[in-house]
């Protein structure tokens, strides 16, 4: 008897953040009570549906084994990740090589997103239980987008179909393996997963996230993430 898809999850965290200026990497940096990646991993440990964590850590990483984790019965993988986040993350695929079946979904989530949310996972697994791809989430976006060169303005673009992508980003086991060694062999630079699917030729799917699923990206962005964690908690 065939079992049933599994969904696995891998978080690169092996970045240094270059543009958060700070010499602690910002998915260290203290938020609320606990590290920002001690956040992003909460609500993955928590759902009764993900079958395991894999993180991808910098080869001298020196806080990730002074953190404390309430795993929930999800187990916790660790890998070393590579000099990019694509290298980071297909580390963890081949890490569950044996152990994922080619029809089992992946997860990936940035580990400097704190603010997830159960819900965008439920709406994610069900959106994508029957693609044969997988799917991400996104935010449309409402800001009007200038095209700039320089420090002057071009072109304003029509925002109707753009959408901002997100994490976590979902597919089958085998396409992820597939579209990421695909683009490392051809040395194409990839910021999202579903950049290396697309590249494929592959109809990537979209489900709308919150809007409070934010990346720690410059030092204020702490005091945002904290607000919206204040928030949640009510």
């Amino acid at each position: 008897m065939t079992r049933a898809a599994r969904y696995w999850v891998v978080v690169p965290a092996a970045g240094i953040g270059a543009r958060f200026a700070s010499e602690t990497p910002k998915q260290y940096t203290s938020l609320a009570g606990a590290s920002v990646l001690e956040h992003a991993l909460k609500p993955l440990f928590i759902h009764p549906k993900l079958h395991a964590v894999v993180i991808a850590l910098a080869p001298n990483d020196e806080h990730f084994a002074k953190l404390e984790f309430t795993q929930h019965g999800t187990q916790l993988e660790q890998v070393e990740g590579g000099g990019s986040r694509t290298q980071s993350v297909l580390n963890g695929l081949q890490f569950l090589q044996g152990k994922a079946k080619q029809n089992d979904f992946v997860l990936v989530h940035d580990a400097a997103r704190p603010c997830l949310q159960a819900a965008e996972i439920d709406d994610l697994l069900a959106a994508s239980e029957d693609e044969a791809v997988g799917a991400i989430l996104a935010l449309p976006m409402n800001d009007t987008v200038k095209r700039v060169v320089g420090q002057q303005i071009v072109e304003t673009v029509d925002r109707t179909a753009l959408w901002r992508a997100v994490t976590p980003q979902m597919f089958r086991f085998g396409v992820l393996f597939d579209a990421l060694t695909s683009a490392l062999a051809a040395n194409f630079e990839t910021t999202d997963e579903a950049s290396a699917v697309e590249r494929l030729g592959l109809t990537v799917n979209i489900v709308e996230a919150k809007a409070s699923n934010i990346k720690i990206t410059r030092q204020e962005d702490v005091s945002i993430a904290e607000s919206l964690l204040s928030l949640e908690r009510g």
